[in-house]
């Protein structure tokens, strides 16, 4: 366990960054995982949509409970797929970054030596403080893609739902026919 606090700030930090790379992780496999799903769900939106043989065009579709119910899914996977991107996006803060020590996007912008000169300038109580900041702000960020992930993961969740429903309703209708 860490004795002091900077070794203390040094794990919290460790930790938060830990969980920021296992949202990045998450937010991957959901992302390849949604878009495989929404091929599937094209292809039960195309099985129901009652357009015959291989056509499929806007012309020949015809409304029915199966296929809202698969549009429903498609539209549900698509929200998820967006919020999977937007978590896995970097953070904004990078585009203009503050000039904090322990941001690496405000770090490669700088000169070497003005970078090496303002460190060694900082007093201890200063390097703790930009330390607080860099924890603070990565928490925020580690925050808003648990955020999206979670309702990446719901709307993914709630349309395999409705892609069991569609099939469900879909043989039902055809066993009662």
């Amino acid at each position: 366990m860490a004795n002091t606090k900077p070794e203390f700030l040094d794990k919290f930090f460790e930790q938060i960054e830990s969980q920021v790379q296992f949202g990045d992780s998450k937010a991957s496999l959901l992302v390849a995982r949604d878009a495989i799903l929404l091929a599937v769900s094209g292809g039960l939106i195309k099985m129901v949509s009652g357009c015959r043989g291989g056509d499929f065009a806007v012309s020949c579709i015809v409304p029915s409970m199966t296929l809202g119910l698969a549009t429903t899914a498609a539209a549900l996977l698509t929200l998820s797929l967006a919020c999977g991107l937007l978590a896995a996006r970097p953070a904004k803060i990078h585009n203009q970054p503050p000039s904090e020590l322990f941001l690496l996007s405000y770090i490669a912008r700088i000169d070497r030596d003005a970078f090496a000169k303002k460190y060694m300038d900082a007093s201890p109580d200063d390097l703790t403080q930009e330390a607080l900041r860099a924890i603070h702000g990565k928490a925020g960020y580690a925050a808003r893609k648990f955020r999206l992930l979670n309702t990446a993961i719901d709307a993914t969740l709630l349309s395999l739902g409705f892609m069991v429903a569609t099939l469900v309703v879909a043989i039902c209708g055809r066993v009662a026919a």
